[in-house]
């Protein structure tokens, strides 16, 4: 029998998230469970998104065969699992990155909160600014500034670029000193379009990057020698690889550790040198979110927010205790986070072993 147990999870969602060809509802993955010989469950979480990742259905499939191979675990002091499914979808590899870094813990004999401690247990995260069109914007955001808010992000290149720049001349205008902001477009852009934008923008100084400004076919490595604007590099990471990216003078990598693995980002990190890795969530439940913050707290540096709100489109919940409102605010590592929490079994169904 494998050592390894696989169940199915599908949550409602508060609101659709845009899909390859139909909204998406619902969230769908995989949590695995791993019991070690002192009787902890060490859990993780698989959880792809269509259109960004392999299909949930090619998560499963490659959870069954490392199913089949993972008769017995072993991890190294550094978390690494033994059999690893190298050549897994990111999804699994994130899941079997947890299991490893519990079962260190376990095999330590301390918790998984001492075990990623080391001294590292605090972040800021990016408050997502929804609608810049708020009549009370300034009031909004010094609310947010009183509840310890340094960065906002935005969505940009969703409407035309008048509409985009008559917004973030709204926001700039109303931004509180201290504050800074961050663009995502999301590879909306032709160079024209993003050019426009960055020369309205280039003198900001709150502006901390754009990120993925351009349509992908576009040539990003000219386009980030053009411009003097600070840019970001999310899709293009996935797509290329660091290795075709490392040299470019940019102001940040953003990682989903949800949809590459712990161990793909931390390698990712070694490589980027001065260049900073900003750690994101991708709409995972309690008990991914656990994981992508841990990966937050080992790669991101300390003045660096990161983005880990995007759980609350959810409308439940499969861990307790719940996690906290991450929506901008000073994430801790508390004990009971990552110590006394439990899974909700019946909100699962088990997927059988092929």
């Amino acid at each position: 029998m494998s050592a390894i147990a696989c169940y199915r999870y599908r949550i409602p969602l508060n609101h659709a998230l845009p899909g390859p060809n139909d909204p998406i509802s619902h969230r769908e993955g995989l949590l695995l469970a791993a019991e070690h010989p002192s009787g902890r469950m060490c859990w993780g979480e698989a959880a792809p998104l269509p259109g960004f990742t392999a299909s949930l259905n090619a998560v499963t499939e490659a959870a069954r065969v490392w199913q089949a191979e993972a008769n017995t675990l072993s991890t190294d002091a550094a978390g690494h699992v033994t059999p690893y499914p190298h050549d897994a979808p990111g999804p699994l590899r994130f899941a079997v990155d947890q299991i490893g870094q519990q079962w260190a813990a376990c095999e330590a004999g301390t918790s998984w909160h001492d075990w990623l401690s080391a001294g590292r247990s605090a972040r800021s995260g990016n408050a997502l600014w929804r609608d810049p069109s708020d009549r009370d914007m300034r009031q909004a955001l010094l609310a947010l500034q009183a509840e310890h808010v340094s960065t906002i992000k935005v969505k940009v290149g969703r409407q035309s670029v008048e509409d985009d720049l008559d917004r973030l001349d709204t926001l700039f205008a109303s931004l509180p000193t201290g504050m800074t902001v961050r663009l995502d477009a999301n590879q909306a852009w032709s160079v024209e379009q993003a050019h426009t934008i960055c020369e309205a923008v280039q003198h900001r100084r709150a502006l901390e990057y754009i990120e993925e400004p351009l349509v992908p076919n576009a040539d990003l490595r000219a386009f980030v020698g053009d411009t003097s604007v600070p840019i970001a590099l999310d899709e293009t990471i996935r797509a290329r690889g660091i290795d075709a990216v490392s040299d470019w003078p940019v102001a940040a990598f953003v990682v989903k550790p949800a949809w590459m693995g712990i161990r793909r980002v931390q390698q990712l990190a070694e490589q980027a040198g001065d260049v900073p890795v900003i750690v994101t969530s991708a709409y995972e439940t309690g008990v991914g979110w656990r994981g992508t913050f841990a990966t937050a707290l080992q790669v991101t540096p300390p003045d660096r927010a990161i983005g880990m709100s995007t759980h609350q489109a959810l409308t439940r919940d499969l861990a307790w205790p719940p996690i906290p409102d991450a929506h901008g605010k000073l994430l801790t590592m508390a004990p009971g986070l990552f110590d006394d929490w439990r899974v909700d079994h019946d909100a699962l169904e088990p997927v059988p072993v092929a």
